[in-house]
């Protein structure tokens, strides 16, 4: 397994870890198209095991690295589903919705 899986719940403390994530990625994508920094292209190609790839998009990165998950039950409400659906696509993680009900 690599990269990192997050349970979003549609609340501020999950959508701040995947922002966080976010923002690693802006940073990646920053340090080896800007900065041609040879160390972190490594580092992500060893985390992705993608031995050729090369990040352009910081998007592109955080689906390849974080998936996330709603985990919803019979209690949860729309609300919640509807914002972790819409924060996953706005930073690109792979998401999933799953009912653990």
């Amino acid at each position: 397994m690599a990269g990192f899986f997050l349970p979003l719940s549609g609340g501020i403390d999950s959508a701040s870890v995947a922002l966080i994530v976010s923002s690693m990625c802006h940073m990646v994508v920053y340090a080896v198209g800007e900065d041609n920094d040879n160390q972190v292209l490594r580092d992500v190609r060893s985390l992705t095991r993608l031995p050729n790839y090369t990040p352009t998009d910081p998007a592109e990165l955080c689906e390849k690295i974080l998936v996330t998950a709603y985990m919803g039950t019979s209690n949860s409400s729309e609300e919640t589903q509807k914002r972790s659906g819409a924060l996953s696509r706005d930073i690109g993680s792979y998401h999933v919705n799953v009912s653990i009900g």
